[in-house]
Protein backbone atom coordinates (compact mmCIF):
# COMPACT_ATOMS: atom_id res chain seq x y z
CA UNK A 1 0.00 0.00 0.00
CA UNK A 2 3.07 2.35 0.25
CA UNK A 3 4.21 1.58 -2.87
CA UNK A 4 0.97 2.49 -4.52
CA UNK A 5 0.68 5.85 -2.24
CA UNK A 6 4.05 6.73 -3.37
CA UNK A 7 3.18 6.02 -7.29
CA UNK A 8 0.25 8.21 -6.60
CA UNK A 9 2.37 10.76 -5.49
CA UNK A 10 1.18 10.63 -1.85
CA UNK A 11 4.43 12.56 0.69
CA UNK A 12 6.25 10.96 3.65
CA UNK A 13 3.43 12.92 5.71
CA UNK A 14 0.06 11.41 3.54
CA UNK A 15 1.44 8.04 3.84
CA UNK A 16 2.47 7.77 7.53
CA UNK A 17 -0.72 9.68 8.49
CA UNK A 18 -3.05 7.97 5.81
CA UNK A 19 -1.60 4.81 5.84
CA UNK A 20 0.68 3.65 8.53
CA UNK A 21 -0.77 5.09 11.31
CA UNK A 22 -4.26 3.61 11.13
CA UNK A 23 -2.34 0.23 10.44
CA UNK A 24 -0.58 0.81 13.82
CA UNK A 25 -3.84 2.08 15.67
CA UNK A 26 -4.60 -1.07 17.45
CA UNK A 27 -0.87 -1.92 18.32
CA UNK A 28 -0.52 1.63 20.23
CA UNK A 29 -3.76 1.56 21.87
CA UNK A 30 -2.79 -2.13 23.29
CA UNK A 31 0.66 -0.41 24.08
CA UNK A 32 -0.70 2.31 25.94
CA UNK A 33 -3.03 0.50 27.33
CA UNK A 34 -0.99 -2.14 29.20
CA UNK A 35 1.74 0.79 30.04
CA UNK A 36 -1.18 2.70 31.83
CA UNK A 37 -2.74 -0.90 33.85
CA UNK A 38 0.67 -1.60 34.54
CA UNK A 39 1.67 2.65 35.94
CA UNK A 40 -1.26 1.80 38.05
CA UNK A 41 -0.22 -1.83 39.67
CA UNK A 42 3.75 -0.49 40.84
CA UNK A 43 3.91 -0.43 44.49
CA UNK A 44 6.87 -2.59 45.53
CA UNK A 45 9.88 -1.17 43.89
CA UNK A 46 8.49 2.31 44.64
CA UNK A 47 7.54 1.51 48.53
CA UNK A 48 11.18 -0.40 48.84
CA UNK A 49 13.11 2.60 47.48
CA UNK A 50 11.14 5.69 48.41
CA UNK A 51 8.03 4.77 49.96
CA UNK A 52 6.81 7.56 47.98
CA UNK A 53 8.93 10.13 48.56
CA UNK A 54 10.75 12.96 48.94
CA UNK A 55 7.07 14.75 49.08
CA UNK A 56 4.61 13.05 47.02
CA UNK A 57 6.93 13.02 43.88
CA UNK A 58 6.87 8.97 43.36
CA UNK A 59 3.46 8.12 45.04
CA UNK A 60 1.29 6.31 42.62
CA UNK A 61 -1.97 5.55 43.22
CA UNK A 62 -1.46 2.51 45.10
CA UNK A 63 1.20 3.96 47.17
CA UNK A 64 -1.51 6.42 48.20
CA UNK A 65 -3.80 4.12 48.95
CA UNK A 66 -1.53 1.85 51.28
CA UNK A 67 -0.54 5.32 53.28
CA UNK A 68 -4.38 5.89 53.49
CA UNK A 69 -5.19 2.59 54.73
CA UNK A 70 -2.45 1.55 57.12
CA UNK A 71 0.24 4.44 57.84
CA UNK A 72 -3.06 6.73 58.94
CA UNK A 73 -5.61 4.16 59.25
CA UNK A 74 -8.54 5.44 57.21
CA UNK A 75 -9.54 2.30 56.02
CA UNK A 76 -12.85 3.47 54.96
CA UNK A 77 -11.63 6.01 52.82
CA UNK A 78 -8.63 3.40 51.23
CA UNK A 79 -11.60 1.51 50.16
CA UNK A 80 -13.05 3.91 48.21
CA UNK A 81 -9.97 4.82 46.76
CA UNK A 82 -9.05 1.32 45.54
CA UNK A 83 -12.88 0.76 44.02
CA UNK A 84 -12.25 4.17 41.82
CA UNK A 85 -9.46 2.36 41.22
CA UNK A 86 -10.90 -0.67 39.98
CA UNK A 87 -13.89 1.43 38.45
CA UNK A 88 -10.67 3.71 36.57
CA UNK A 89 -9.35 0.06 35.62
CA UNK A 90 -12.65 -1.61 34.55
CA UNK A 91 -12.77 1.69 31.90
CA UNK A 92 -10.06 0.89 30.40
CA UNK A 93 -10.53 -2.96 30.05
CA UNK A 94 -13.93 -2.23 28.75
CA UNK A 95 -11.96 -0.60 26.33
CA UNK A 96 -9.60 -2.97 24.93
CA UNK A 97 -12.47 -5.73 24.56
CA UNK A 98 -14.25 -3.62 22.58
CA UNK A 99 -11.32 -3.27 20.65
CA UNK A 100 -10.51 -6.97 20.40
CA UNK A 101 -14.32 -7.48 18.95
CA UNK A 102 -13.93 -5.51 16.36
CA UNK A 103 -11.14 -7.63 15.22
Amino acid sequence: MVEAARIDGANNFKVFTKIVLPSMKNIIFFILLLGIIAGLQHFDIIWVMTTGGPGISTTTLSVEVYKTAFQNWNLGRASAMGTIWVAILSVFMFLYLKMQREK
